[in-house]
């Protein structure tokens, strides 16, 4: 299964969502739908906005994500599709 963990959150001025860096194993799409996991067990439910192409390591990506995702990611927290979650 396809999973991002969140490395760290870039809030910019010019979007009204973050730049989420994460660790990618799997493939992902732009309008997929997600699932943000806490580590408490609560979910999120979104969809990929953007994928950006900017990598700081082999596999590591920037992403943003619609509004109830956005809204409650922190750092560790998990990101899957929501399909077969």
């Amino acid at each position: 299964m396809a999973k991002f963990q969140v490395i760290d959150i870039f809030a910019v001025s010019f979007r009204p969502e973050p730049f989420v860096l994460g660790r990618v194993e799997g493939n992902f799409s732009v309008g997929q739908s997600v699932v943000l996991k806490k580590p408490d067990g609560r979910k999120f439910y979104g969809t990929i906005k953007s994928v950006e192409f900017h990598q700081p390591a082999p596999d590591q990506f920037s992403s943003v994500f619609s509004e109830d995702v956005s809204n409650n990611v922190e750092a560790g927290d998990l990101i899957v599709p929501a399909e077969g979650e």
